[in-house]
């Protein structure tokens, strides 16, 4: 099995990516960082790619690299873990990368730019009081289901004694992997 591990830079702004890719060089594989593919797609010609290595190696010469320069704790990296396979990217991440995740990467249009939280803060919480807001948001959640997935009456009858013996909903939702709301709306609809 034979591959080889690249590395992406984006001219504009001098981020990087590295991975690697069972296949040719020349087999027109992009690449699949979450991060790094949004980049790519919004302007590829702004990115060359470099072939760090080809051979039967390249998912541990990729591995080692990663490592090396520690590119999921890096800021010039779009890399989000230092693993050759993708998949879970969260559950081992550290605090940074979980903050990266979160909040994304652009910082330009989040709430950690905002330069006064306080007055923000005050307007949303004015607009969220407005009757003729909390009308239209009336309207557009009309006929929604949050708990769409689940048949809440099952729900109830799974959690009922655990709520009848006083657990606390964090407590309900840690045993049983349901989320607060779910909950909380399959004890309202079969009270």
């Amino acid at each position: 099995m034979s591959g080889f591990v690249y590395k992406w830079t984006n001219l504009e702004d001098g981020m990087m990516y590295i991975g690697s890719h069972c296949g040719s060089v020349d087999d027109g594989y992009i690449g699949g960082g979450v991060y790094f593919t949004r980049a790519y797609k919004k302007n590829p010609e702004a990115f060359i790619r470099e072939i760090i290595y080809e051979g039967d190696s390249f998912r541990e010469i990729e591995e080692q690299t990663l490592l090396e320069l520690d590119c999921a704790s890096s800021s010039l990296y779009y890399n989000l873990k230092n693993a050759a396979i993708g998949g879970d990217t969260y559950s081992y991440a550290s605090e940074d990368v979980k903050k990266r995740i979160a909040h994304g990467k652009n910082k330009s249009a989040t709430y950690h730019n905002i330069k006064d939280k306080d007055a923000w803060l005050e307007k949303m919480r004015a607009a969220q009081q407005d009757p003729e807001f909390r009308r239209a948001r009336s309207e557009r959640m009309k006929g929604k289901r949050y708990s769409a997935r689940y048949d809440l009456s099952k729900v109830w009858e799974e959690i009922k004694s655990l709520y009848l013996q006083g657990t606390s909903y964090n407590e309900i939702k840690r045993l049983t992997g349901y989320s607060r709301g779910t909950i909380y709306r399959a004890k309202k609809q079969n009270e």
